[in-house]
């Protein structure tokens, strides 16, 4: 017995986009997943290509595809997406939005989402809003990275471009100049 033609082309999508996943050609996992209109099939989709991780891989060209058309409900639903987003439009200069999102996300339970995505997130509104950080939000970041060895260069490059943030909004212009030097 024969599927009707539009059970079998939603099994067909579903199929499709874990096999686009499983590749690693996450933009066209995520475009496919999108046409189910299945939230947590989408959500699922991508949070596993793992938004702010490609976004520091590879930047904001490979961030894009992944969370810009995701539905607004899935983003708190499924917070890596959201997390996503928020560095999508930070970079796009969305800095209110991105905010609203970052703060929705912050009421969240303890443990639902990515803590290194959280903290990347928290540094990265920070830097672009001029709002204070502390070394105290660095530390933990430097802590995070060590759980992504493979990351080791962007996170450290990262934490030490905020080091020179911080540092020379303190004034200390020398030891600024030398964590920007290990920055690059």
């Amino acid at each position: 017995c024969a599927l009707p033609i539009s059970q079998a082309a939603a099994s067909l999508r579903y199929t499709a986009a874990q096999v686009y996943g499983r590749l690693g050609l996450h933009a066209e996992a995520v475009q496919i997943a999108l046409a189910t209109d299945d939230a947590e099939f989408i959500g699922r989709t991508v949070d596993s290509c793992e938004p702010v991780l490609t976004w520091i891989r590879h930047g904001t060209s490979r961030l894009r595809p992944l969370v810009r058309r995701v539905p607004d409900s899935v983003l708190i639903s499924h917070p890596r997406a959201g997390y996503g987003r928020v560095i999508y439009w930070v970079k796009e200069g969305r800095l209110k939005e991105a905010q609203g999102l970052f703060d929705r996300l912050e009421t969240l339970p303890a443990g639902v989402s990515e803590d290194l995505d959280r903290a990347l997130c928290h540094c990265m509104l920070a830097v672009y809003k001029g709002t204070p950080i502390g070394n105290a939000d660095v530390a933990h970041l430097e802590r995070l990275s060590l759980t992504q060895p493979e990351l080791a260069p962007m996170l450290g490059c990262l934490t030490n471009t905020l080091h020179s943030y911080l540092q020379q909004h303190a004034g200390q212009f020398a030891a600024a100049a030398e964590s920007a030097r290990r920055a690059i």
